[in-house]
């Protein structure tokens, strides 16, 4: 595969503490889209794209102070780290300007985001239905099967009620790339380009690596009629969907760092030093902080709504975007970049936590289990792909030397910057 640039956002761009901690952090708060800006977008097969949070999303994810060992610095003329006090404040700042975003309610796929995809499967029915109903009456109106899918007259609501029809069912053939192909169902491809649920049950992601190599699937007389128009629309869909994924773990990021920083304070967050250290994050609430963040990391690295679109060229080669966006999205993406820092957060920070504030997890079988083995052909393309681009494994189980190693330097780190007291 020729694998084709997916991340857009300049990561050389340098952001400061003041961005939120001057100003009321107008500066920050200039890098979240209005909720409202999300709302039009019911129509997902309108000219313009679906915005994005990445830059806030690349300034979150840039606070990882306890694996460098340093905080963010102040402004882009003095350069000097804040000061813990300052970087508890900041955490607690971004949180609250998260919260008021109402993003919480718009990310919703229980309520809103379902009522997405209907509206954009019913109007390209309006659009092609009188081409489909010429089509048919050209060839046999008494046939059930048309463009769109299986028809059913439906008495009570007189209409006619549709089911889908795939590729190896369909009767649908036409012009496609030069030739004539039997084709799914209009009402079948649609279903699979609008869909927000996880992609490994959907016959479009990675087509040409796994649904196009059924041995029943003809390459000579069948064809997926993958449109150009087909990718913006379902880029949209997972730019969308991979967004709340994004935003669940950012969030539980910056909870637990509210947690962890709290000490800095005194009064009702300092630390006991009669209690152990395992007795005080359990007391201050940080582990149940910590179990969220890990949830939500691991199932942002569980990547169930990328975009997997690969295109053949002339020239045989297919050309693969695993991640949504692309550098022709109207609007910066960081995905892949994203999941880069959530491995990062799995195996230098979760894991070797885990140890003192979720004993009872079986890490080994979460690390199995969480990537379930029934989809195990898709992440081991998954992992190859980003091997190679990122460098970086499958996720895996640490060595027990290096988890005592960065436990010490994460606990020795709160200690002397967040004044993290406990009974040795």
């Amino acid at each position: 595969y020729k694998i084709d640039k997916e991340d857009n956002i300049d990561y050389k761009k340098v952001y400061y503490a003041d961005l939120v901690l001057k100003n009321n952090a107008e500066g920050f708060k200039k890098l979240l889209p209005n909720v409202e800006t999300y709302h039009l977008f019911s129509n997902l097969i309108g000219e313009k794209d679906i915005p994005t949070f990445a830059n806030a999303s690349y300034y979150i994810r840039n606070l990882k102070h306890y694996l460098n060992n340093s905080l963010i610095k102040d402004n882009a003329v003095n350069k000097k780290e804040i000061s813990p006090l300052e970087y508890n404040i900041l955490v607690k700042k971004i949180l609250e300007i998260l919260e008021d975003t109402k993003y919480d309610r718009e990310f919703n796929f229980y309520q809103s985001i379902p009522n997405k995809a209907r509206p954009a499967i019913d109007k390209m029915f309006e659009v092609l239905m009188p081409h489909i109903r010429l089509w048919d009456s050209e060839i046999d109106n008494s046939n059930p099967k048309d463009a769109w899918g299986y028809k059913k007259w439906d008495n009570w609501r007189s209409t006619w009620i549709y089911r889908e029809l795939d590729v190896f069912n369909s009767e649908r053939k036409d012009n496609y790339k030069d030739k004539v192909y039997k084709l799914p169902s209009l009402l079948w491809k649609y279903n699979r380009i609008f869909s927000f649920s996880g992609n490994f049950k959907n016959e479009l992601f990675l087509s040409t690596q796994f649904y196009e190599k059924n041995p029943k699937f003809d390459h000579n007389t069948m064809a997926i009629d993958y449109q150009e128009e087909d990718y913006y629309w379902r880029n949209r869909v997972k730019v969308y969907s991979m967004q709340v994924d994004l935003w669940e773990m950012l969030v539980a990021y910056l909870e637990l760092q509210v947690a962890m920083t709290n000490s800095i304070n005194g009064g009702n967050f300092e630390w006991d030093e009669s209690k152990t250290l395992e007795q005080n994050l359990r007391f201050k609430k940080i582990s149940l902080s910590f179990r969220k963040f890990k949830e939500k990391t691991l199932n942002y690295m569980k990547l169930s709504q990328l975009l997997g679109y690969a295109s053949q060229e002339k020239n045989n080669l297919n050309t693969l975007q695993l991640f949504p966006g692309g550098p022709n999205y109207q609007y910066e993406t960081d995905f892949r970049h994203a999941y880069k820092w959530a491995w990062n957060e799995y195996h230098k920070f979760i894991q070797p936590m885990q140890h003192i504030l979720d004993k009872r997890a079986n890490i080994k079988h979460e690390v199995r289990t969480n990537f379930e083995p029934e989809l195990l052909k898709y992440y081991d393309f998954i992992w190859k792909n980003i091997q190679l681009v990122d460098k970086i494994d499958k996720p895996h189980l640490i060595y027990e030397s290096e988890v005592k190693e960065r436990l010490n330097m994460i606990i020795s780190h709160y200690k002397n910057k967040f004044n993290w007291k406990f009974k040795i």
